[in-house]
């Protein structure tokens, strides 16, 4: 096993926090878990955006902007980290850790984009408040976010502002009954809920989700979860509410004999995804072992079309608009996380068709709920 138990400590620190539990049991009796078989199969060597910059913290998320790479990580007390996508030169940070105008008073793991790639958003998970800011201003102007606030926030795990509403991912609790997974509001009002986990059991579900990845395409239209450990990979449509597309399940969680997650039987999964409009990229394993050192790319239906292995552990992923360049955080157990980029152009492209398992979608919009829907996390 290669030297990766600093980062594998960071990776599972949350999933740890909230103790994470599985079982064999899955949804509807007993599914079939299987890994991809993916249609093409490469070695990638990456370029090291810079040897001299390292960042001994725990990396959340990253987004690439124009000539910017977007870190979101604690470190000097501040959430946001910009940093020169090809000199890996850090520019500048921002948002403050506190309880001023404009800081931040929880925990940001996850930072979002319109869908013009003008404005970044955090969610606040302790003031329960999303915090707004142009890029250019960001860059150039006066610091002055704009700072949302809704009843809805209320216990919410993440929030994505949408072209016409908003997205909230609500924190679950086992003894809840009867609160939605997903829903979106506009105008205060709620116009879509999706209950259903992927697996029956509740607890299974709390502790299973407890620490998961999850993209959405730049155009707003399409969504994608996944688990950190075991691997399960749900896809869903947001065109029109939230409708579910797919969902594949590729490697089972174990517990061990405390009850607790068997980190080791159950493996990685997906350590991170990122969504282009026509496909998902991810950092995924899978198989069973600790490493993180394949990038994979599904399309939209959950659907497997090529394996990327690297040289380099990576745990955060982002993609040029032109899908011409792969920016990640790769991660050196002695010395931190550096920046490397990878080259897209003249990579396979075709469609794979491998079988995957699938699931009859429901109806899920306007406030209908499953019946065999439960309200975990």
């Amino acid at each position: 096993m290669k030297k990766n138990s600093f980062l594998l400590f960071a990776l599972l620190s949350c999933a740890c926090f909230v103790g994470l539990t599985a079982c064999r049991e899955a949804r509807q009796g007993r599914v079939e878990y299987r890994y991809p078989e993916f249609p093409q199969e490469y070695s990638m060597q990456p370029t090291v955006i810079s040897d001299s910059v390292f960042i001994p913290a725990m990396i959340y998320d990253m987004e690439v902007v124009g000539d910017y790479l977007l870190l979101v990580y604690l470190g000097e007390n501040q959430w946001l980290h910009v940093y020169d996508k090809t000199t890996g030169q850090h520019l500048k940070s921002a948002f403050f850790r506190g309880r001023g105008p404009s800081e931040i008073q929880g925990m940001v793991t996850r930072l979002s984009l319109d869908a013009k790639r003008e404005n970044i958003s955090l969610f606040d998970n302790r003031a329960e408040q999303l915090l707004t800011i142009s890029v250019d201003s960001l860059m150039h102007g006066a610091f002055r976010p704009t700072t949302v606030v809704s009843d809805h926030f209320a216990r919410a795990d993440e929030v994505y502002p949408l072209a016409g509403d908003t997205l909230v991912f609500r924190l679950q609790l086992p003894a809840d009954e009867d609160a939605s997974r997903y829903f979106r509001f506009a105008n205060d009002r709620v116009s879509a809920r999706y209950f259903e986990y992927p697996v029956d059991d509740k607890e299974l579900a709390f502790r299973l989700y407890g620490d998961y990845r999850l993209t959405i395409s730049p155009d707003q239209t399409k969504m994608a979860v996944g688990t950190l450990l075991g691997a399960i990979l749900e896809c869903f449509d947001l065109s029109e509410g939230i409708a579910p597309v797919s969902r594949s399940y590729i490697r089972e969680p174990f517990l061990n004999e405390e009850r607790n997650l068997d980190v080791n039987a159950s493996g990685l999964g997906f350590v991170d995804l990122y969504g282009t409009n026509d496909r998902l990229y991810t950092v995924f394993n899978g198989t069973g072992t600790m490493d993180f050192n394949n990038l994979t790319l599904f399309d939209w239906d959950g659907n497997p079309l090529s394996l990327h292995s690297t040289p380099y552990n990576l745990s955060k992923i982002c993609v040029e608009p032109d899908q011409s360049v792969l920016y990640a955080v790769a991660v050196d157990p002695e010395k931190g996380n550096f920046l490397v980029s990878f080259p897209l152009q003249g990579q396979a492209k075709e469609q794979g068709n491998a079988p995957i398992q699938r699931f009859t979608p429901k109806s899920n919009q306007q406030e209908t709920r499953h019946e065999t829907s439960f309200n975990l996390f």
